[in-house]
């Protein structure tokens, strides 16, 4: 047994050699503005898979309840490849009572910040606002920023979407773009005071200046096609003393510009030059939700999608990298998409962020106390916001695909098909020495993995959902594919990586604290369709080991002290999708995967397959067993298990989380 002395769960040395900025580092940095793009602190453009986040109700933040944004939200998001999220950040919480910052409420807006950074999750402050305030079925306003010049409301008016047609809500907007009485002085203290308060926060993409700008009284003549300059030059103005406002606090942080309410159907915009380096134009696009386009009808007769063909996707987003190439030289972000189930409306829109390299944000995670959006029960990822297990499913698909989160270069092009998985992606290299960093959508490759390709540099690590590719010298032309695999297929691509450099590396290399052992508790026999997988920590190596064999766990104690037994670490099925043990012979390592192309890259480069050590649940039938990694261990580099307090315990240590491996029993 002097083999089985020296078990390990150690990672396999190609991915010990990818040890460079995993894939999920522990922490979100912060994204900063060069040329068109958003870059990371090490020069990495980074695009964004987002969702909203934004509770238009009091206390006006998502707070730390089931149904709010709590850390398991955070760990969702993480394990499904969202990265970022745009969090309401409202004016009636900042500033409930004029010139009074409420700290509380930004103390809450952190907690949230914080954690979504823990997850490696981007957040956008977003001043949003619709229709106003809540007396006229929205939010955004505080009661005391309301002016509507003593005119009444329109009884039967003041509801959601009708509203923005009240000549009340009409003179409030003009009012607050005219700064009567100081109104827009008032918010951009507001803004200030949340500036200041996250210039120095890890993870903040930006913050955004306000969402969808309504005209006022210029709003009749601005809701066409054509747009309206005139506004647009107010509205060009009024950006501007904001972000000066802005950078008085926060030199450096982002800031977000949006145009008029119009354009998010295809409608022309014509904001000016931000002479601001930062500055980021964020759009909205909505040409394909049906009560949009009803009400686009209702004003402009049955033939206004013919008007310049305003109502098309294709004419959105060449209005918007017009306009974006206009305020600073061509950052975008789509911040806002969808509230709707259906999929081919949110596919269209995916397929032209993809096709214009631009990083999205759907419309909505949750609903969070939403009344100013047409069919509320539509926008959310859930049938149930209280229980993350009922996301609807085919929405997570549309959503949740394959896409390069952080890119060592320049994107030249990108393509994803949803119907058969295939992606393909093309970038120029920088001096930046960091990895890139791809995600993988296990609900598109579901039954027998996938195949990638690299050209142009070497794929340095690989889970089931994410792939890590080696830096490539500056100027370097790099493509990668990524494929279904189909069944019986054999696998054709390799890491790429020297192996005996990789392991004398890792073996050199200082480790990290390691998981503490854990005192033996009592095991229940296994079901009659399940078998235990028990956990031993060896005292010497630092390394966990798992095993089926329940000989095996009493035995190893006994042949060598340094082994101590911790128990149950999970039940698993009998039968499933397999979870293979590899052995090498040089170093004493082990490494657990359910990865048939892990599997045959090790054994081309010398490892040993064990065979199946036990099997895997399914994500509907079974809970999921997360995988970390120690990029300074040798041996002991990687570690599984099904606690998410563990998991998050061991990421605050240094560990990087990697993902999902496979599936427990319930």
């Amino acid at each position: 047994m002097k083999k089985r002395s020296k078990f390990a769960l150690a990672a396999a040395t190609a991915l010990a050699a990818a040890s460079v900025l995993l894939a999920v580092p522990g922490k979100a940095d912060t994204l900063h503005v060069s040329g068109k793009w958003m870059t990371d602190d090490e020069g990495r453009v980074v695009l964004t898979h987002g969702l909203n986040a934004v509770q238009k109700s009091a206390p006006y933040y998502p707070m730390n309840v089931a149904d709010g944004m709590t850390d398991k939200d955070g760990q969702w998001l993480q394990d499904h490849g969202f990265n970022a999220i745009r969090l309401g950040t409202l004016f009636e919480g900042i500033m409930p009572t004029r010139g009074q910052i409420d700290n509380n409420y930004l103390k809450n807006i952190d907690r949230v910040v914080k954690m979504l950074a823990k997850h490696n999750v981007y957040t956008i402050l977003d001043f949003h606002q619709d229709v106003y305030n809540v007396r006229w079925g929205g939010d955004g306003f505080p009661d005391w920023a309301v002016d509507t010049n003593g005119i009444p409301d329109i009884p039967g008016m003041s509801v959601f979407p009708t509203s923005y047609w009240q000549p009340s809500t009409q003179a409030a907007f003009t009012n607050f773009w005219n700064n009567k009485n100081g109104i827009m002085d008032e918010y951009i203290k507001a803004q200030q005071a949340v500036a200041g308060y996250f210039k120095d926060s890890p993870g903040i993409m930006g913050l955004e200046l306000i969402n969808e700008p309504t005209p006022g009284f210029w709003q009749y003549s601005s809701w066409t096609p054509l747009g309206n300059p005139i506004f647009d030059g107010t509205m060009t103005a009024s950006y501007a003393k904001m972000t000066k406002g802005i950078r008085q606090v926060a030199p450096n942080m982002p800031v977000l510009e949006e145009p008029s309410m119009l354009a998010q159907a295809g409608g022309s915009t014509y904001l000016g030059d931000a002479h601001d380096s930062q500055t980021v134009y964020a759009f909205h696009d909505y040409v394909n939700y049906q009560s949009l386009a009803e009400l686009y009808k209702q004003l402009f007769g049955p033939n206004y999608n013919k008007l310049l063909d305003a109502a098309s996707e294709e004419n959105l987003w060449n209005l918007a990298k017009g306009q974006a190439e206009k305020i600073n030289g061509g950052v975008q972000v789509l911040s806002e998409f969808g509230a709707t189930d259906n999929i081919s409306s949110l596919n269209a829109v995916t397929v032209q962020a993809d096709k214009n390299l631009t990083g999205w944000f759907y419309w909505n995670y949750k609903i969070l106390g939403d009344n100013s959006t047409s069919g509320p029960g539509e926008e959310t990822m859930f049938e149930n916001d209280a229980d993350l297990s009922t996301v609807k499913l085919d929405k997570l698909k549309a959503l949740e695909y394959t896409y390069p989160q952080a890119t060592q270069g320049t994107p030249d092009a990108m393509n994803f098909d949803q119907k058969t998985g295939a992606f393909s992606y093309d970038y120029t290299a920088n001096a930046s020495k960091a990895v890139t960093e791809i995600y993988v959508s296990p609900l598109h490759y579901p039954k027998n993995g996938f195949n990638v390709w690299a050209t142009g540099t070497t794929i340095q690590s690989r889970t089931s959902n994410r792939i890590t590719l080696a830096p490539a010298k500056a100027g370097t032309k790099v493509h990668v594919s990524i494929t279904a695999k189909a069944p019986n297929q054999g696998e054709s691509a390799d890491f790429g990586t020297d192996t005996a450099k990789a392991s004398t590396a890792a073996q050199a290399a200082k480790p990290a604290q390691a998981p503490q052992p854990s005192k033996p508790v009592a095991v229940k026999p296994a079901g009659a369709n399940e078998q235990n997988i028990y956990r031993l920590y060896n005292k010497q190596s630092q390394a966990h080991l798992y095993t089926s064999d329940a000989q095996e766990y009493a035995n190893l104690p006994k042949q060598d002290k340094n082994w101590q037994q911790e128990g149950l670490a999970w039940k698993a099925p009998k039968s499933g999708a397999a979870v293979y043990r590899v052995y090498n012979a040089k170093s004493g390592e082990h490494i657990y995967t359910n990865s048939n192309y892990e599997l045959s890259s090790l054994v081309k480069q010398g490892w040993k397959s064990e065979g199946i050590a036990f099997h895997s649940a399914t994500a509907k039938t079974g809970k999921a067993v997360y995988r970390l990694y120690n990029p300074k261990a040798g041996i002991g580099g990687h570690f599984n298990t099904m606690s998410s307090y563990e998991s998050q315990s061991l990421q605050k240590q240094g560990w990087a989380y990697e993902g999902i491996a496979w599936y427990a029993s319930k």
